[in-house]
């Protein structure tokens, strides 16, 4: 229920029709009040029609009948409205067909029976059946004593229709009314008319009071005072004072009417009446109140945008509130989805229902103007359409140790389908060999055995999918990080060192660093070094470790006369628990002093080299010198390394120490993949030694022929061109970069080279068209001319326009003077197609001219496509055509056919 004013109500339903026909169910009354304001939604039909397109559009009408002229349906969205005010008690009922018609040829209409029931408004008075009623008592008549009977009629139904009596003004002769007969008869009176009071007044407080006079005396003019009508109140029978006796409730009673009697004590008692009406005033009190705690509804998830969901009118016992409606509180995130309307709770929907929504909750609040607040609960209950699976998450990132035994739960994949039944049942799989998942669970396991130190990660695609048919499915990326597990041990780079060092290196001179691999990672994988500290050995003594950086320093004075070798064996052991331990040993040799390394005299060499040169041929030589003396300046060289050592070999000149030529092993290609070579030569004095990086470069020799194919040249001239100056350079290429090419031809009267650019030139003597143009420089006429009875000479080529890959050539063909219908050609060329692929060696596509399909031509003209040249050239040139052609453009001319007269000739 849904408010329209304060005196207007009405329930608010929607009608469904279903089906590309039509089909629409009907709807029980639907109440209103006859107040209702011009233009009051009543009702919302709704029609789904299945086709597409204009069949599928919806509009509505209202069938001609009794009271069709009080009510409106707009034509698009069907809502029906309110066009004149209604009465019930000129029509009670309203029964009319709506119509559902699509925009289809021809349309098809579906019906559907709407009854508004009208319900009665206390919008009539009690009519008297006399406007005057003339009654005569006698004086001496005895109490109490019925003198007339009145009768009012409401044309108003139920409890408006009903009738109660009370006097609203008398004159001086007192009298009483019964309260449903309204029989009158005479009292004696004396009290407040009406009282008004609160309706949070305190139980017990004095309302009003009552007076009562007896002129007799005794017995006879003691008043005692007695109360009826409500036993809300009660009366002091001395003083006649009224007070409340409970708790009053407006929305309960908003009026009282009481009669108090005072009566003497004589005998018999006479007494006399009085009438006092109290009324309450309201107090907000009461909360406005939904007739229904909670709705529930049922929506398609295909459920249009716009389309009225439902409208909810809450009570307000409380006289005079203007009612607020808010939509307090969404389940999930559909804010976007619903809206409130702003006159009243009408409820729209203004997203787009996803099949996720499968229940949506909505908490509606009814507040009035003194903040008091009711509630009530929208449940709206979205019809399945089948959609696709979802993942929970959809990045998943687990961490497995890699030691896990196979068949380690890694991890369960959730998914869920907003669907129901058979389309909501889940199979998962994944793409991985390592491992597997359970196709009803979604629990991943381990397959295969893990090593982190060979790959620390996976990253595997699973895919859920559901049972519809066919099933839609789901796919996310499942990322497995295997956490190391400490087993492996630290690896030196070499289980033995060897290494010379001076016997004068001062202390604390750092001469190597050791270095142990360690694959695991985080503790597992720091690596600490030492030094075998179980030997008592004194040369243990002579060196210390670096714990962390594995560098070894001199720790007391060398004496190689004493020592000339050491070993030491050091230990690297890494961080884990428990942790692993590795050994190396260190041999270390120590020399007398030769305290200066050879000296190149280039930090780096370039050296060059013909291709081409024979095995053993000089590449270069290089020069090294040692400012020591004797045994210590001797240089001893040899190729150090390097990504190309091995092409090369070196040879000491024995007549100039210090001088070695670098010689090839190997014979040389420019043209080759690789013309540029990198070595390292060492040169050695004594344990001293220095390298220097040699660049060969490989020179290029002229020992290729120049390339040059067969190549097609076309060309076209209009007859005014007085000169064509170069129609193409000559396609030739040769591999060698030093290479400078000359060209030449044959003696013609055509064309001709320019020695050094290959530019082809038109020679001025050719001013006419020649025929033995087209036999000699377009390849494949001959094989189309082979298709059919055509002459080679009469296939002519009007035009070749350039394309991004390719071009396109332009054909006509005559036959006995005769221009043959392209059609024909066209049939022919796309039967014959493959042949002239292989004859001409090129690919062939036939495109069809499309200018006439859209029938261009006025007056039931005939279309003829036609070609028309333009004033311009199109050049195109590959390494096996060149062309230079007229430029053509496709259109069409309009002509009459046979028999017919142009209107230009009327």
């Amino acid at each position: 229920m849904a408010h329209a004013d304060p005196a207007t109500y009405f329930e608010y339903r929607t009608l469904y029709f279903l089906g590309s026909s039509g089909v629409m169910a009907k709807c029980g009354p639907l109440l209103s009040f006859k107040t209702s304001l011009i233009g009051t939604t009543v009702l919302s039909v709704f029609a789904r029609d299945l086709d597409a397109g204009a069949n599928g559009e919806v509009l509505y009408s209202l069938a001609e009948g009794e009271g069709h002229d009080l009510l409106s349906i707009n034509t698009k969205s069907g809502v029906i409205q309110t066009a004149a005010p209604l009465d019930r008690e000129t029509l009670a009922l309203i029964r009319l067909d709506v119509f559902a018609t699509d925009n289809g040829d021809p349309p098809r209409k579906s019906s559907a029976l709407v009854e508004i029931g009208i319900t009665d408004v206390n919008d009539n008075a009690p009519i008297f059946e006399q406007e005057i009623y003339n009654i005569s008592v006698m004086e001496n008549t005895t109490l109490p004593a019925t003198i007339a009977r009145l009768k009012a009629t409401d044309k108003d139904s139920g409890v408006n229709g009903k009738v109660h009596y009370s006097i609203v003004a008398t004159s001086q002769v007192p009298i009483t009314v019964d309260y449903n007969t309204g029989e009158v008869a005479p009292t004696f009176i004396a009290s407040q008319k009406k009282i008004f009071l609160e309706e949070n007044i305190a139980v017990g407080d004095e309302v009003g009071r009552v007076y009562a006079i007896d002129e007799d005396s005794g017995d006879n003019g003691i008043i005692r005072y007695s109360l009826n009508g409500s036993s809300d109140f009660s009366i002091d029978p001395e003083s006649g004072i009224i007070r409340t006796t409970t708790s009053l409730d407006r929305e309960r009673a908003a009026q009282y009417v009481l009669q108090v009697t005072a009566a003497d004590q004589g005998n018999p008692p006479l007494s006399s009446s009085t009438e006092i009406m109290i009324v309450v005033k309201d107090v907000n009190d009461n909360a406005p109140e939904f007739p229904k705690e909670e709705y529930n509804l049922t929506l398609s998830e295909e459920t249009p945008r716009g389309s009225q969901i439902i409208v909810l009118k809450a009570e307000d016992k409380d006289a005079e509130q203007k009612i607020v409606y808010r939509i307090e509180h969404m389940d999930r995130e559909v804010v976007a989805l619903i809206d409130l309307g702003e006159q009243g709770a009408l409820l729209t929907l203004s997203g787009q229902l996803r099949s996720t929504d499968h229940l949506i909750g909505l908490e509606i609040s009814a507040t009035d103007q003194g903040g008091l607040q009711g509630r009530c609960r929208v449940n709206i209950i979205v019809e399945d359409v089948n959609s696709p699976p979802y993942f929970t998450d959809q990045l998943f990132v687990v961490r497995i140790p890699e030691d896990s035994p196979i068949g380690f739960h890694v991890v369960t994949i959730k998914a869920e389908d907003s669907d129901r039944g058979t389309n909501a049942y889940l199979t998962y799989s994944i793409d991985s060999r390592e491992f597997a998942i359970d196709n009803k669970t979604g629990l991943v396991t381990l397959r295969e055995p893990l090593d982190r130190e060979e790959r620390s990660s996976y990253v595997v695609a699973v895919t859920v999918s559901d049972g519809a048919q066919p099933p839609l499915n789901t796919t996310t990326q499942l990322e497995i990080i295997v956490d190391d597990v400490n087993d492996n041990a630290p690896e030196f780079s070499t289980q033995n060192y060897s290494i010379s060092i001076p016997e004068d290196i001062p202390v604390g001179t750092s001469f190597m660093q050791v270095s142990a691999v360690d694959l695991d990672v985080g503790n597992n994988g720091i690596v600490d070094y030492f030094l075998n500290d179980t030997d008592s050995s004194p040369v243990y003594d002579l060196f210390r470790l670096d714990r962390t950086s594995g560098t070894l320093r001199v720790n007391s004075k060398l004496d190689r006369e004493q020592y000339p070798f050491i070993e030491l064996r050091i230990f690297a052991r890494d961080r884990g628990k428990p942790p692993l331990t590795s050994s190396s040993l260190i041999s270390i040799a120590l020399t007398d002093v030769n305290d200066n390394p050879p000296r190149f005299d280039q930090s780096s060499y370039d050296l060059y080299i013909a291709e081409n040169s024979p095995v053993g041929s000089t590449v270069g030589t290089i020069v090294a010198t040692d400012p020591d003396e004797g045994e210590n300046a001797k240089i001893q060289f040899r190729i150090f390394g390097g990504a190309d050592a091995k092409l090369f070999d070196l040879e000491v000149d024995e007549a100039q120490p210090g001088v070695v030529r670098i010689l090839t092993r190997s014979e040389f290609d420019y043209e080759a993949k690789n013309n540029k070579f990198y070595l390292e030569v060492q040169a050695t004095s004594g344990q001293l030694s220095s390298t220097v990086v040699l660049r060969v470069h490989v020179s290029d020799v002229n020992d290729n022929r120049p390339i040059l194919n067969d190549f097609t040249v076309l060309i076209d001239r209009f007859e005014s061109e007085e000169r064509i100056t170069q129609i193409g350079i000559v396609p030739a290429f040769d591999p060698d970069q030093n290479a400078t090419l000359e060209y030449w031809m044959e003696e013609n009267q055509l064309v001709a080279v320019e020695k050094f650019t290959g530019k082809l030139i038109l020679k001025n003597q050719w001013k006419r068209n020649l025929d033995t143009q087209f036999k000699t420089c377009v390849s494949g006429w001959q094989s189309l001319a082979s298709l059919d009875t055509w002459e080679e000479q009469n296939i002519f080529v009007v035009g070749a326009d350039r394309l991004t890959e390719g071009v396109e050539v332009s054909l006509v063909i005559s036959d006995r003077g005769r221009i043959v219908k392209s059609w024909k050609v066209e049939d022919l060329l796309r039967s014959e197609v493959r042949h002239l692929e292989r004859t001409s060696l090129m690919k062939i596509e036939v495109i069809r001219d499309e200018s006439c399909a859209r029938e261009p031509c006025p007056y039931y003209q005939k279309c003829r496509q036609t070609l028309k040249h333009v004033n311009a050239f199109e050049v195109y040139q590959t390494d096996s055509f060149m062309a230079r052609t007229l430029k053509t453009l496709k259109t069409f001319v309009c002509e009459c056919p046979v028999g017919f007269a142009s209107k230009y000739d009327l």
